[in-house]
């Protein structure tokens, strides 16, 4: 009795983390294409004036398009995400999923929430995939609501309801 009792908290703490997990992924994705469909055409509109400037001598970098769209991209996404959670707590694709991001130790630092919205486009938006991964895992293996930018921006994300 008290194995499948272990067993069953076990399998629902597991559970959890993997709602959890699972909802986090599918609003940042939510949150992604958000912030992407302006960011493209936001390129493709910059691409038109791309030729027109392409004539100055010191605007070559304008001709790697992967590079223009991964900074514009990650610049939106900052933005998008700092206004979201420092006046509603939420954005868009964790309102969808009822999820909310607080702060712990402080009643309300709109300062760490700025500080998460940095690591997370730089984690995930830029070319540190692998602290992603990091995320991924420390996620799974120890507290499901702190990811690696939660960490260390000192947040958490949690479940409205």
């Amino acid at each position: 009795m008290c194995r499948s009792r272990m067993r069953s908290s076990v399998v629902s703490v597991w559970g959890n983390k993997m709602e959890l997990l699972i909802k986090r992924i599918i609003a940042h994705f939510i949150d992604s294409v958000l912030v992407g469909i302006p960011s493209f055409v936001f390129n493709l509109i910059f691409s038109i004036f791309r030729v027109l400037l392409s004539i100055l001598p010191f605007m070559g970098w304008l001709n790697q398009p992967f590079w223009r769209f991964q900074l514009t991209s990650t610049v939106f996404f900052v933005i998008y995400e700092i206004i979201a959670l420092t006046v509603f707590k939420t954005t868009i694709g964790k309102s969808l999923m009822r999820l909310k991001v607080r702060t712990i130790d402080l009643p309300s630092s709109n300062f760490r929430l700025v500080l998460r919205s940095l690591f997370k486009a730089l984690f995930t938006n830029m070319f540190f995939w692998v602290f992603s991964l990091i995320s991924l895992l420390i996620i799974l293996m120890q507290d499901s609501k702190s990811s690696l930018h939660d960490r260390l921006a000192r947040t958490e994300v949690y479940n409205v309801d």
